[in-house]
């Protein structure tokens, strides 16, 4: 069919089909089991943005309907890439200032990668043109500030700098349309944690967090305790990585529709924050990162912390820890749905016994539903390994399981 009979409104619908990427945006992303969001969290962002230049470049009418589709997520990569969005959207020299305005119009999301080198001491990175176009996002949903270094630099930071508070400034401007704050910087490059709490305040429409800051952060997070309670009427997912208070308060900030939860076990679990009574009982959906052979005593504490969860995810850096659930006291007993898998890649190759121990022990009167998250490509063990594909297939008879894949899919 030539594509210039078609209307423009079939057009922009299948223009809208072929950027969707889940989680990109909307809350995909932030769903328990997404465990590869941890993993890979870009990818999709990716691909969904090549997408939308491919669109453009196609012709001049697929250009004009396609442009705003571009704007909706733009992407500000290290320096180079701050400027060149800063010029598209904020040039004043430009001939083209009314069309500027309605494409800083059209960004719903502003993803921010940075380097640890670009905030050190004489770093380039250019924080002022960042809050430039914070300020002049008036619908912006979707804050993503994310470290993109690679881990044997972060090992080599000097010490911490200050985060400038022109950018968390300009970030309040913006409470009343955001929707999303997924926060990853430099570990030596984090807000105050007093910055935190004032900038959430000021975005009462919050309804996800995922704040993963410097592990050494929340040794004074119960400090903030000290200040006015916050109230996030609308948050319902929440992730501070290792460090649980910051910068919210379990036992007295009202979070009134939270119930998505991501603990790391690396906290330990002798460092468990306070919660209040409706705290507890309100989280039903809880992810827990395992990183050491203290796993078990964590699950345990977090179980007994929250009752009423029934879906409940176990992440591991590495499968070998994983039995140590088997032996430990914990009951799931109100879980119904349990997802076990891996932040890295797992080969084929590799030994799922560990797993399938876990299937075979497990001791939960609802569960029905096992889910296979993670790198880890169960997909494919059917035809690369049979032998172990018909184990799982056992225990899920033996035990009443349906076994299915990150986005709930049945798998045969």
């Amino acid at each position: 069919m030539n594509q210039l009979l078609l209307p423009f409104e079939l057009l922009l619908q299948i223009f809208h089909m072929a950027v969707y990427e889940p989680g990109v945006l909307d809350n995909e992303r932030f769903s328990i089991f997404s465990v590869s969001s941890y993993c890979q969290p870009w990818i999709p962002v990716q691909r969904s943005v090549r997408t939308r230049r491919s669109l453009i470049l196609a012709c001049k009418k697929w250009w004009m309907l396609a442009m705003p589709l571009l704007y909706e997520v733009v992407i500000a990569r290290h320096q180079d890439g701050l400027l060149s969005l800063h010029r598209a959207l904020l040039d004043d020299h430009s001939s083209q200032l009314q069309s500027q305005k309605t494409l800083r119009g059209r960004v719903r999301r502003l993803c921010v990668r940075i380097k640890a080198e670009q905030v050190q001491e004489g770093g380039c990175y250019d924080f002022e043109r960042l809050a430039d176009i914070l300020r002049n996002l008036p619908n912006l949903e979707d804050f993503t500030f994310h470290d993109s270094s690679e881990f044997n630099e972060c090992e080599k930071l000097p010490e911490e700098r200050a985060f400038p508070q022109v950018v968390l400034t300009a970030l309040t401007t913006r409470g009343a349309t955001l929707r999303t704050v997924d926060w990853c910087p430099p570990v030596n490059f984090c807000p105050d944690l007093f910055q935190l709490k004032e900038a959430f305040s000021h975005m009462p429409n919050l309804r996800n967090v995922r704040l993963l800051p410097a592990p050494d952060a929340g040794i004074v997070g119960n400090a903030i305790s000290d200040t006015c309670p916050l109230q996030l009427p609308r948050l319902q997912f929440l992730d501070s990585g290792g460090n649980p208070t910051i910068p919210l308060n379990w036992q007295l900030d009202s979070l009134p529709s939270l119930q998505k939860l991501c603990l790391s076990e690396q906290i330990h679990w002798f460092f468990f924050p306070p919660v209040s009574v409706s705290f507890r009982t309100q989280i039903t959906q809880l992810t827990v990162f395992i990183h050491s052979n203290c796993c078990d005593y964590f699950v345990e504490l977090a179980l007994r912390t929250f009752p009423n969860v029934v879906d409940l995810v176990l992440c591991s850096l590495s499968s070998e820890w994983l039995p140590l659930l088997c032996a430990a006291p914990w009951k799931p007993t109100n879980v119904e749905r349990l997802g076990i898998g891996r932040c890295s890649s797992q080969s084929l190759d590799s030994d799922y016994g560990p797993v399938l121990k876990i299937f075979r022990l497990i001791r939960a009167p609802k569960l029905s539903v096992v889910r296979l998250v993670g790198q880890d490509d169960w997909a494919a063990l059917r035809s690369e390994r049979p032998t172990v594909w018909a184990q799982f297939q056992d225990v899920a008879r033996a035990k009443g399981l349906r076994f299915e894949n990150s986005v709930g899919e049945v798998l045969q």
